[in-house]
């Protein structure tokens, strides 16, 4: 019986001490834990950082900001606003009533108005075609012939009168020399040029002669540039191709006269509302620009 008892004691001391070393094996770990928690909530403390998801999620976004704003800031910097405005292409009216009227004094006015002082210049020909408003801009003469020698060449006759080389070949003499294009590297172009012919009755050769003039003016601001387009009347039955080519070519650059012009290109009216929209399209330009 004794032994019974012993027995009974015994197995009751070892559980007690099992039971004991198992409390306070969890109370280590415990303690542990909490002193880890507590760890860390000091050092997220001294760095100024947060434990809970929206707090951390708010920290990445500020990262990202943070990350691509001097990227942002870096760019803009790099890219000064244009000294003026530089137009070049076709002129329909006469030189004195272009020193009133022309669209070039219409967008010269709106830019004031809406506060940029900036000097708008008006290179534009009057009676000259694409392949003239290349040769004047700079472009190489070799390249303006060799558009000029793919045209068929159409002689103009009338009875009476001297034969004539059509417009869709016919190059301009420029006894004072061709544009300077030296002084207006600084300068957003504008360019309005088609009326006359010289495109060869083609869209995307238009286009191609646009980008030529673009290259050889070498202006800082050439990828901005504004592009004008034809009336209807300029394009006859290709004008949905026309229109197509110019959008695909320009994008929001491009200003249809054909869609947002009411009168004709070449009056006093319709020249005053081309300038109030290529002032619109310059001012949305320079405003990305600050």
């Amino acid at each position: 019986m004794k032994k019974i008892w012993a027995a009974v004691i015994c197995a009751i001391l070892f559980v007690g001490i099992e039971v004991f070393a198992y409390g306070a094996g969890r109370r280590e770990k415990s303690v542990a834990v909490l002193q880890s928690q507590v760890r860390t909530q000091n050092i997220l403390a001294e760095t100024g950082e947060s434990t809970s998801e929206e707090e951390t999620d708010h920290a990445e976004e500020e990262t990202v900001y943070q990350e691509s704003e001097p990227e942002a800031t870096a760019s803009s910097a790099a890219r000064s606003l244009p000294m003026g405005i530089l137009c070049i292409g076709d002129e329909f009216l006469t030189r004195q009533d272009a020193a009133e009227h022309s669209y070039t004094v219409v967008l010269q006015a709106y830019l004031e108005a809406a506060g940029w002082q900036l000097p708008v210049v008006n290179e534009g020909i009057g009676q000259s075609g694409s392949l003239s408003i290349m040769k004047y801009a700079g472009v190489p003469d070799e390249i303006v012939h060799q558009y000029a020698a793919s045209h068929p060449i159409v002689i103009a006759t009338s009875s009476g009168s001297m034969a004539q080389e059509s417009f869709e070949t016919a190059i301009s003499e420029f006894p004072d020399g061709i544009l300077d294009v030296s002084q207006y590297k600084e300068y957003l172009p504008v360019l309005f040029m088609g009326y006359y012919g010289g495109w060869n009755k083609s869209p995307e050769e238009l286009a191609d002669q646009q980008k030529e003039v673009l290259q050889a003016l070498d202006s800082n601001y050439g990828d901005l540039c504004v592009v004008i387009g034809l009336a209807t009347g300029d394009t006859g039955q290709m004008r949905e191709e026309y229109e197509r080519v110019m959008e695909d070519t320009w994008g929001e650059r491009y200003i249809s006269v054909a869609r947002e012009v009411e009168n004709p290109a070449a009056s006093n009216s319709g020249q005053a509302e081309i300038g109030t929209l290529a002032g619109g399209k310059i001012v949305s330009l320079l405003e990305a620009l600050e």
